[in-house]
């Protein structure tokens, strides 16, 4: 009899809820639908939980389709990093440790995550005021990892492959109510000892809420994300959320943003769960939904960078 892993069962369902819900949700082509190229550049750079910076910049290009309900949208990022300790994930970095993950993960072998059982645990260097000495163990909350010099390490190379779902349920409701449900999924064929990837299939389910009223605008969203284990470090499942507000200039075609964004749980153990908080503007370029942004977020937790910016784009074809 066939047997699969729980882990894999979920992931197919997740896949087999996103076809279903384009399959029922997509109309036929019409006039109505838009195609886009959208794409991003960011800038990140922080210590995470390492002895080292890592300073990381990503080009995501991508193409999405929209009809009146429903948008969907593939990417594929192009990564440059000068460490491979930060692995590229939905979540964004995440700091596994990349080819020395025995130091993050204390040498466990993450369940199906296919390791290598003939390696044992790694020693794990720490430094800080609760080093306790050099020994093979798993890191402690507020330790910092020495792993081996990277000053004259960068690699360039193609991140793992995403697909986003969008679907609005409601839309102009009372107040400008707006509740969306979105689905996503990401392929693991990047190189995880470059830090490219996690090396395991990624998926998830969230909601998201807006309103506005006059200039004024809130904006909500909650995914809950189910993430692959890597060979050393097991990543926890978790909900990712954001709540933004903003305002709308109509006469210059200009927004702002400032949002809090971050994940209600740890995803790698021991380390405290991203948060952020960031600032943002928008302009819009004619009638047809093409615009440019830019974003800047600062880091208030060790696994999120303690700096990041960014430009966006998205350009009706």
């Amino acid at each position: 009899m066939l047997s699969f892993p729980r882990r894999r069962v979920r992931f197919l369902a997740l896949w087999a809820l996103v076809l279903g819900v384009w399959a029922t949700a997509t109309p036929p082509l019409t006039h109505a639908q838009t195609m886009s190229y959208t794409g991003s550049a960011q800038y990140a750079a922080g210590d995470y939980i390492f002895a080292e910076r890592t300073r990381s910049f990503y080009l995501s290009n991508g193409l999405s389709l929209t009809t009146d309900r429903l948008t969907v949208a593939a990417s594929v990022p192009l990564i440059v990093q000068s460490s491979p300790w930060v692995s590229y994930s939905v979540a964004g970095g995440l700091p596994s440790g990349g080819p020395q993950q025995g130091a993050v993960g204390g040498g466990r072998d993450g369940p199906g995550a296919g390791g290598d059982p003939t390696s044992g645990p790694r020693r794990v260097q720490t430094t800080g005021p609760q080093t306790a000495g050099t020994q093979d163990r798993q890191r402690r909350p507020g330790e910092t990892i020495a792993l081996p010099d990277t000053a004259s390490y960068t690699h360039v190379g193609l991140g793992d492959p995403s697909l986003r779902l969008d679907l609005q349920l409601v839309q102009n409701g009372p107040v400008g109510l707006g509740v969306g449900l979105s689905a996503s999924a990401k392929a693991p064929v990047a190189d995880v000892d470059r830090g490219f990837g996690t090396g395991a299939w990624d998926g998830g389910l969230g909601l998201s809420l807006s309103a506005q009223r006059g200039a004024w605008m809130l904006f909500g969203d909650a995914m809950h994300w189910w993430f692959g284990d890597m060979r050393e470090v097991v990543l926890h499942n978790t909900v990712a959320y954001t709540v933004s507000v903003g305002r709308v200039f109509p006469e210059t075609r200009w927004s702002v943003l400032g949002s809090v964004s971050g994940y209600t749980s740890e995803v790698v153990e021991t380390v405290d769960p991203p948060l952020q908080l960031g600032l943002g503007a928008l302009y819009r370029v004619g009638p047809a939904g093409s615009g440019l942004s830019a974003s800047l977020s600062l880091g208030l937790t060790e696994s999120a960078p303690d700096v990041s910016a960014g430009l966006g784009w998205q350009v009706s074809l």
